[in-house]
C-alpha cells in the first residue's frame, strides 16, 4: 500500500530537482514546451477493449501509438474490462476498470502496468492500488477504477504496454487470519 505514496515522493522529488535548473533569471527570452501543453478532455486518445491487444491511435496533441495487453500472468478473478491511454495537460496514463469475475470479495487489487520499448524491454513500471478508504472490499460482480500516471516517463521511447491484475481475497467468516496461532488444550 505504500508504493504508490512512495512513487508519487519519488516523482515530485525528481520534478523538483528538474524544475529546479530551468527557473533562472527569466531573461533568456527562450519558452520551453511540452507536447500536449492545453490538451483538453476532448483531444484525450481513447480506446476500449475487453480483452485481446488493443493499438492507441496518436492525435495531434502527442499522444504516442501504444500497443497494449493483459499480462498472462494476471487473475483470472480480477479482469480488466475497459481500459484507455489518456493524455491531458501534459500527463499521460492509463486509465480502466478491474471487474471481480468471481464468487469471492477481494479485500484489495493491484494494477501493475509495465512500459516497453520497440524491443521489448521494459522502461518503466507503474502501480496503482485499491486503498482502504476506498474500498472495504471487491464483492463479486464489483468494479474498482484504475488509473495510473506515467509521471516522466519518455512516452517518444515506449511501444507497448502491458497490464497485470492481482488481489488478496477477503477472508470470509469462520476463515482463521493469517498469521493466527490458536492453541488449544485438552482437559
Amino acid at each position: 500500500m505504500f508504493r504508490r505514496n512512495f512513487i508519487k515522493a519519488a516523482g515530485a522529488a525528481s520534478i523538483v530537482g528538474i524544475t529546479a535548473g530551468c527557473m533562472g533569471d527569466g531573461g533568456g527570452g527562450g519558452t520551453e514546451t511540452t507536447a500536449g501543453d492545453g490538451a483538453t478532455e476532448e483531444e484525450t486518445t481513447q480506446a476500449e477493449t475487453t480483452e485481446g491487444a488493443e493499438t492507441t491511435e496518436g492525435t495531434g496533441t502527442g499522444t504516442p501509438d501504444v500497443e497494449g495487453q493483459i499480462a498472462d500472468d494476471s487473475s483470472e478473478d480480477l479482469e480488466v474490462t475497459n481500459r484507455e491511454l489518456y493524455r491531458t495537460d501534459g500527463n499521460v496514463g492509463l486509465r480502466g476498470t478491474v471487474t471481480n469475475t468471481s464468487e469471492q470479495a477481494y479485500e484489495s487489487a493491484e494494477v501493475e502496468v509495465t512500459l516497453q520499448d520497440d524491443q521489448g524491454e521494459v522502461l518503466y513500471e507503474f502501480i496503482d492500488e485499491t486503498e482502504e478508504a476506498e474500498t472495504d472490499t471487491l464483492t463479486p460482480g464489483g468494479e474498482w477504477q484504475f488509473d495510473v500516471v506515467f509521471e516522466e516517463a519518455q512516452m517518444n521511447e515506449v511501444r507497448t504496454y502491458t497490464i497485470s491484475v492481482e488481489g488478496d481475497e477477503a477472508q470470509t467468516t469462520g476463515d482463521e487470519p493469517v498469521g493466527s496461532t490458536e492453541t488449544t488444550t485438552s482437559a
